[in-house]
């Protein structure tokens, strides 16, 4: 049961961090060399077991980062970069690293970058 409660009280305090860092990291809508609108959809399924899809949305064509990163803030694996037209796009997360080992049960944040603008959602992956 401690483990549980553990476990929870870190999701929590991600959560909270995470909602703090999007909400600072936002830019003026518009800006010179920015896509007017980014947004980075929570994860599908909630959790990577096996594998998560990670949608994301850009008003014009930019150059965009998706990355997931660990609880500490490390880079975990690079999902995508590139330049993409605007619209809907997803990525896959099979759940594995940059080496192709399967990842540690703990809160992961995926975090996109698209034209200096950074979003991120929090996704936990199962044991």
């Amino acid at each position: 049961m401690k483990r549980r409660f553990g476990n929870y009280i870190l999701f929590i305090c991600m959560v909270l961090l995470v909602a703090g860092l999007a909400g600072a990291a936002e830019g003026p809508p518009g800006a010179p060399g920015r896509p007017g609108r980014v947004r980075l959809e929570q994860p599908f399924p909630r959790t990577a077991d096996p594998a998560a899809f990670v949608p994301f949305e850009v008003d014009g064509r930019t150059h965009v980062t998706l990355d997931v990163l660990d609880a500490a803030g490390n880079p975990v694996v690079r999902l995508a970069e590139g330049v993409y037209d605007g619209g809907r796009h997803a990525v896959r997360w099979r759940g594995c690293d940059a080496e192709g080992r399967r990842v540690a049960p703990g809160v992961y944040t995926v975090r996109m970058n698209a034209g200096g603008r950074v979003r991120t959602r929090v996704l936990p992956v199962l044991g």
